[in-house]
């Protein structure tokens, strides 16, 4: 059973493209970039939680894996389980 969850995360943003004055900068600091991401959990640990975007039948093979530092993560939100989905009839 692996399960589907949609996490809520802060991004780390770069903060200039070039040359910006100091006053400018300072006036957009504190405006987090928020994400979220649903996916098949694959790994945790108490650093970091690693999410696949697909994953095969028999939870082999993945794809479109993405690592958060749980630094990082604000809520975690479970959808479903794959049990209940490789159940699911056609």
């Amino acid at each position: 059973m692996t399960p589907i969850v949609c996490v809520i995360w802060e991004d780390a943003s770069n903060m200039t493209d070039g040359w910006e004055t100091l006053d400018n900068l300072l006036q957009r600091l504190g405006h987090p970039i928020m994400c979220a991401t649903v996916g098949f959990i694959i790994h945790e640990t108490d650093d970091h939680i690693v999410l696949a975007q697909t994953m095969g039948r028999e939870g082999l093979d993945v794809n479109g894996t993405l690592q958060i530092p749980r630094k990082m993560v604000r809520k975690t939100i479970k959808i479903s389980d794959t049990d209940k989905i490789w159940k699911a009839k056609k």
